[in-house]
Order: C-alpha cells, then structure tokens, then sequence
C-alpha cells in the first residue's frame, strides 16, 4: 500500500496508543463514527478496545486498518513522526516484532539488505562465506546493487572471512548484517 492509500495519522491516533518506548500498539476506545451502526461499535469497542493490536505473519506485527492490512512498525512509525516513511522500515536488530522506534529506520531495499540475518543454510558461520569442496577452498561473495560479488576463493577460510568484511565495509553493509 502506498502512502497516499493510507488512513490519515489522526485516525490511527484514534484507533490506537502506541508506546514508543516498549514497541506495543494497544487499540483504543474507537470512536462511533468509525462505524455504521451503535452495535459494531459497542461490540467492537467490548472486544478489542485495551488489547494488543494485530497479530503474527512471518515475524512481523500486522494489523487491519479500515480493512487495508498494515505492518505495526509502519503504523509506528507514523504516529511518533506525524508522516508515514517514504521507503522501507528495517527492523535494526533483526527482531522484526521489535517495533520500538529507536529499533526503526527509514531505508531502501538496498539498505534493507545489508542488515540481514546470518541465512539458515549457512554452514562456515559468516554471511557470504562458504566452502566448496570440489576445490577444497574458500568461497567470499557478497550481494551488492542486485548482484552477486565473487571476492575469491581461499585456502584458509579466515582470508575468505577478511574479503567479506573488507566488502561489507566497502559496500556500506550495517554492523549487525549476518548476526
């Protein structure tokens, strides 16, 4: 959803209390007008309302808002600053329910990516290091502007883990990309 098709900041201050501090989004009381009848709103106010707003999807906070779902750190984001971002928001420390707002930044998808956790199948225990046994060496690649960057094979798997960082470093990689 782009920003123009997102509901006002005003309405999400009326539908929920966001705690920058711990990360939580609590819905409201919500206002009548926020529905058709008397009795959507007693009853939703009766069931929601002093509760935790949304639920788990692959790690993230996701919430209905005027039936449109929206990513929590999204919806906090825009209630402490006034504005909604313009581009990504990553999670710093990989937690992606953590949506304290010092745990949020404003980045693009490139950006995005060089904070990435340590990829599941990896085996050497460093991002973009791997051994290849047919060779019996070393492989260092890294990611960068959607494309892969062979940075060489090695003998010894701690020159392999030098190129990486030396590129991670090149590239403008964040300091918890691989943790």
């Amino acid at each position: 959803m782009n920003n123009s098709e997102c509901p006002s900041i005003e309405y999400l201050h009326e539908c929920f209390s966001y705690d920058h501090l711990s990360g939580l989004m609590v819905w409201k009381v919500r206002p009548i007008t926020h529905f058709a009848r008397e009795r959507d709103h007693a009853a939703w106010n009766a069931r929601f309302a002093g509760k935790n707003a949304g639920s788990m999807n692959k790690g993230y906070w996701r919430v209905e808002v005027s039936k449109k779902p929206m990513g929590v750190h999204r919806i906090a984001w825009a209630m402490h600053y006034g504005e909604y971002p313009e581009g990504w928001i990553d999670h710093i420390n990989g937690d992606r329910s953590d949506n304290r707002i010092i745990n949020l930044r404003v980045t693009d998808p490139v950006g995005n990516a060089t904070n990435q956790k340590m990829p599941a199948n990896n085996s050497s225990g460093v991002a973009g290091v791997s051994y290849v046994p047919r060779d019996n060496k070393w492989k260092a690649y890294i990611y960068h502007g959607n494309k892969f960057v062979y940075l060489g094979y090695f003998v010894d798997k701690n020159d392999a883990i030098a190129a990486r960082k030396m590129a991670e470093v090149k590239y403008g990689f964040h300091e918890n990309h691989g943790r």
